[in-house]
């Protein structure tokens, strides 16, 4: 079927016939703009920090809409196997099923998809897929583990004396086929702000030293999948241990841990306390006459809001 008719509604239909072995989802070739009613989807659900995740106890309101156009398919329970296919390969596979109709319902299919996939019983969960071995003992893990690429910096040299003031955004999206999360609202639209915003800031670093906090970056990897990337960092601030450290003077100047793996130990001059206020910054990449909503808390709210205010002509600004 084409992407854009991959929906829970139609899965339904079509499993209630009994007759549904298995789904190809297909790439469509001409893809609709992101204003047109009802063309653009997500398959994660409509609060995707809320209600319904493994953040719902994190998030800010369980029930915020942070994705309109998520319909939710993410977490239903898929008891078929669903590929996605390129939009090269679509081309032969619309093909095949036109010759297989031509032949009519009633008759033995020319064509046949065999989906050869297994992720075991019903009890197997995370840590026993990543640990999978196959029947002669060798490992043969199932699935990737999730983050492991989350990066951080500060806007000059670490000055131990200074707070932090820290602006971060995740660096992926979430989508039921993982090598089709563009993520350009989600991900990408925010990292290009972030990095649009520390060079901005780079150009008067001299200006900026007499101030009172230090200003860094952050790029989290898995935020949505219960905020991966930013609990880790957090973790390696309160309590980190390495089991094989490799001194600076055998590693170029800088040490660095092999167990588990941290190729610097830059954050270990840093510590929850030192952390002032945090920014994040998700979800901006939109129409210009959007509103740019800002969720504030603690005592940043009336700075963060009024830089969001006095930052676009072009946009108009909406607080919570």
């Amino acid at each position: 079927m084409s992407g854009s008719l991959f929906n829970a509604t139609i899965l339904d239909t079509l499993q209630a016939t009994g007759n549904l072995g298995g789904v190809l989802v297909l790439e469509d070739s001409d893809t609709p703009k992101s204003n047109e009613e009802g063309a653009c989807f997500s398959h994660d659900v409509n609060a995707p920090r809320g209600d319904g995740t493994p953040s719902s106890e994190l998030s800010l309101n369980g029930f915020y809409s942070w994705n309109p156009r998520g319909n939710g398919l993410m977490q239903d329970d898929m008891t078929i196997p669903v590929s996605l296919v390129s939009l090269t390969d679509s081309v032969s596979v619309r093909y095949r099923a036109s010759r297989n109709r031509d032949h009519g319902v009633d008759s033995r299919p020319t064509f046949f998809a065999n989906m050869l996939y297994y992720f075991g019983g019903s009890g197997v969960d995370s840590s026993s897929c990543l640990l999978w071995t196959d029947r002669d003992g060798s490992k043969a893990p199932k699935c990737l583990p999730l983050g492991g690429q989350s990066v951080w910096g500060t806007l000059g040299a670490r000055d131990p004396s200074k707070p932090i003031v820290m602006a971060a955004v995740g660096m992926d999206a979430a989508n039921l086929f993982q090598d089709a999360s563009h993520g350009a609202n989600e991900a990408a639209g925010s990292i290009i702000a972030l990095l649009a915003a520390a060079d901005a800031l780079s150009r008067v670093h001299s200006a900026l030293e007499s101030a009172p906090k230090q200003i860094a970056f952050a790029f989290f990897q898995a935020e949505n999948y219960g905020y991966i990337g930013s609990r880790r960092f957090v973790a390696d601030l309160n309590e980190f241990t390495c089991a094989n450290l490799v001194l600076a003077e055998k590693n170029g100047g800088t040490p660095l841990c092999l167990d588990p793996l941290r190729p610097s130990m830059a954050f270990t001059d840093l510590s929850i306390d030192s952390v002032d206020a945090l920014i994040t910054v998700d979800q901006v990449a939109l129409d210009p006459s959007a509103p740019l909503v800002v969720h504030s808390a603690g005592d940043a709210s009336a700075i963060v809001s009024e830089a969001v205010l006095a930052s676009s002509d072009a946009s108009t600004g909406e607080v919570g």
